[in-house]
């Protein structure tokens, strides 16, 4: 089953092809679901390529530093962390409520937060990295609970508040949850970004 991020507010928006506005480029990205937060630094050099390393706590982007390159930089070292945090979260959530999976796979989805397959595949959006950290847990829960009753059946939702009781609450923070995603993780012309509040918030915030 899907975990669902808000659709845009019409069709027509949706798929609109107007021109994205020029947001600048983060100075500070904060990962909540892992409770890391870093400082952007910008250093042009002669290679054409763009990268993205940590060092001491900061994120060092180098090389051609034009918008386009350093947002595929960005969303390459945001997949690396997905990798490295997310996966094995939901491993140990596994273990610890003994409700087995198939294996995990990351996606960039832009509607949803995770699924689950016939299969018991759960498929993880990166963009849960910066999310708060009860909300992911949640998230991985939910799906977790899909491996027993893939449906949303009464069955499946008392399984749920089984192990989140207050699971009514934390489904009405995910709803909002989208406005925790910078905008450089959306995709130009997605529900997400076309969302008139969400440029005004995206361009104050700077990412």
């Amino acid at each position: 089953m899907q975990r669902k991020l808000p659709r845009a507010r019409s069709r027509k928006r949706k798929k609109s092809n107007l021109p994205v506005p020029p947001f600048p480029l983060p100075d500070v990205i904060t990962l909540r679901a892992i409770g890391e937060e870093l400082d952007v630094f910008y250093h042009p050099g002669e290679s054409a390529r763009t990268s993205a390393r940590e060092q001491e706590g900061s994120l060092i982007i180098s090389g051609n530093i034009g918008q386009q390159e350093c947002v595929h930089a960005l969303r390459r070292w945001t997949s690396r962390k997905a990798r490295a945090h997310l996966p094995p979260w939901l491993g140990q959530i596994s273990r610890e409520l003994c409700l087995p999976f198939g294996r995990a796979a990351l996606r960039k989805q832009r509607t949803r937060w995770a699924s689950c397959s016939a299969r018991h595949t759960v498929s993880i959006n990166e963009k849960l990295l910066f999310v708060p950290a009860l909300l992911v847990e949640y998230v991985f829960v939910h799906e977790l609970c899909h491996t027993v009753e893939l449906n949303h059946s009464p069955r499946f939702w008392r399984l749920v508040s089984r192990f989140e009781p207050d699971c009514k609450s934390i489904e009405r923070q995910l709803r909002s949850a989208w406005r925790y995603v910078p905008w450089w993780m959306c995709e130009p012309g997605s529900g997400e970004l076309n969302q008139s509040h969400w440029r005004e918030r995206a361009a104050a915030a700077g990412g």
